[in-house]
């Protein structure tokens, strides 16, 4: 996922109270999860608290953008947090097991509630709780109807939930309402390129999607990635060989650790033998740093 939400506006939380789970319950949960201490939090997936601060490498100069999803801690060094290039201090990260149960009770405390149910949207869909996800996108965009973002991160939530035909249309009504960002037109590609269900799958379609991307590298350093599957699914081999080769090229020349370059390598190859690539992950976070597609 991209990004915190921006805080639009402010509806009272007795608007969105029909949202709210079983607090005592995600209470209960929440108080289980014991402190993060030092090493225990590398390697794991965290979530901001509401009110939160990313900085660049100084840990002085406030960041003017944040990590997507997920945030995984690389590095620890004293209060502070390093995920990829970003630093946060540890107090303000909160465990994913206790992530949901926090997001409700800051709506219950009258926090902004369309930046609630993103970000609770962003920890249940973290957690693989895709339709509970899919809910908390669909209450932030009964605030925020023209939001594109929320439809994609809803189009990505029904599809690992195996709705395929509602994540084509959330992904088109974020191309309709904001077709300058490129990366919704390069996810309903994707889909259509790489779709497990063959119904769903029309590489034709996904290439006449791709004609219209004009500077998809804003988005995704590497949108050739994208127009590789959607050629092999049409069965345009050399394309897809010749477009999957660009990509790699670049990941490997930017230096991407290995455990992200063999999944492009293993698609490579399979292009070459003239095999189409299959998503069975049901993703639309090829682009997204820690999720090697």
């Amino acid at each position: 996922m991209q990004r915190q939400c921006t805080r639009l506006r402010i509806i009272p939380a007795s608007v969105c109270m029909t949202a709210l789970f079983s607090v005592s319950q995600l209470s209960a949960q929440m108080e289980s999860v014991p402190a993060d201490d030092g090493k225990s939090m590398i390697g794991r997936n965290f979530m901001p608290r509401m009110v939160s601060t990313f900085y660049a490498s100084d840990r002085r100069t406030i960041s003017e953008d944040s990590p997507g999803m997920p945030y995984i801690v690389d590095e620890i060094s004293g209060e502070w947090c390093r995920v990829r290039r970003w630093w946060i201090r540890s107090s303000e990260l909160i465990s994913l097991e206790a992530a949901p149960a926090y997001y409700t009770e800051q709506l219950r405390n009258g926090h902004d509630p369309l930046s609630v149910f993103c970000l609770r949207g962003h920890a249940w869909y973290e957690r693989g709780e895709y339709q509970l996800a899919a809910f908390d996108y669909s209450d932030g965009i009964r605030i925020s109807k023209d939001n594109e973002q929320l439809f994609r991160y809803r189009a990505k939530a029904e599809y690992a939930a195996g709705k395929t035909e509602n994540a084509i249309s959330d992904l088109r009504k974020a191309i309709e309402l904001r077709p300058s960002y490129e990366l919704s037109t390069l996810e309903l590609a994707w889909l259509l390129s790489t779709c497990p269900d063959d119904r769903h799958r029309d590489p034709e379609t996904a290439l006449r999607l791709l004609a219209t991307v004009k500077d998809a590298t804003r988005v995704d350093p590497y949108p050739s990635r994208v127009f590789a599957a959607a050629f092999a699914a049409a069965g345009r081999w050399d394309d897809a060989v010749s477009a999957q080769e660009k990509a790699l090229d670049g990941m490997t020349k930017k230096g991407w650790k290995e455990n992200r370059l063999i999944p492009a390598k293993q698609r490579l190859e399979m292009f070459r033998h003239r095999k189409i690539y299959i998503d069975t992950k049901r993703t639309l976070d090829w682009h997204t740093p820690n999720r090697p597609n």
